[in-house]
């Protein structure tokens, strides 16, 4: 095996962690919330971890790039996992704003159906955000893109709920928030599911 191929498969191994850490980390974040116990100190060293491992990432996607000189497809692969591990830590970050949402507002007796529903959406997407990446499936990263569109629609239909008065003041900032983080999220898969494209095809920013 050359070098840059072991070089890369150190990112993707390095990637995969962090993607299992992801997903413990918006599990644990939303559960919080249905299950009104927050989970902060949990969340927080689960989001210091996805840190970590990005920047090793960024370290050693420049230790490959200065000693290798990869050619293009091995650059274009190299820019990805940065970028993606970048994703991975916004969610740890999303992840930590909605705990602390709970722990500033306190207890909340709200309708949880609306941060279930894009929760199942979003974790879906970045589940088949990463597998596109990693099995280079463009039919799979372009299902993700169409899959925002849900999300965006539980958070407007919310949003146009919350600002009729049919919610309490308090949970109505509380969930908008909560879902507001869950659309970036969503947003962010969006993102690392583009990169599927952008390595097969070296064309970027081709999903919305």
């Amino acid at each position: 095996m050359m070098f840059i191929e072991r070089g890369l498969e150190e990112l993707m191994t390095s990637l995969r962690r962090s993607f299992s850490t992801v997903i413990l980390t918006i599990d644990l974040a939303v559960k919080s919330y249905l299950e009104n116990n927050p989970r902060v100190d949990e969340v927080m060293g689960m989001s210091r971890e996805l840190e970590k491992v990005h920047n090793e990432i960024v370290d050693r996607a420049f230790e490959l790039t200065v000693r290798y000189q990869p050619v293009a497809s091995d650059l274009r692969r190299i820019r990805s996992c940065m970028e993606i591990s970048y994703g991975f830590m916004r969610f740890g970050r999303y992840a930590k704003d909605i705990v602390e949402v709970l722990r500033d507002f306190g207890e909340l007796n709200c309708d949880k159906e609306p941060v279930e529903k894009a929760w199942k959406i979003t974790r879906e997407m970045v589940e088949k955000s990463f597998e596109s990446f990693e099995s280079v499936d463009e039919d799979l990263a372009r299902e993700v893109a169409e899959m925002d569109d849900d999300v965006d629609g539980i958070y407007s239909s919310y949003l146009k709920k919350a600002i009729s008065g049919e919610e309490s003041t308090k949970c109505a900032l509380a969930v908008t928030l909560i879902l507001r983080y869950l659309e970036r999220m969503a947003d962010h898969a969006v993102q690392i599911a583009d990169k599927t494209i952008y390595v097969k095809t070296g064309e970027y920013g081709t999903l919305k």
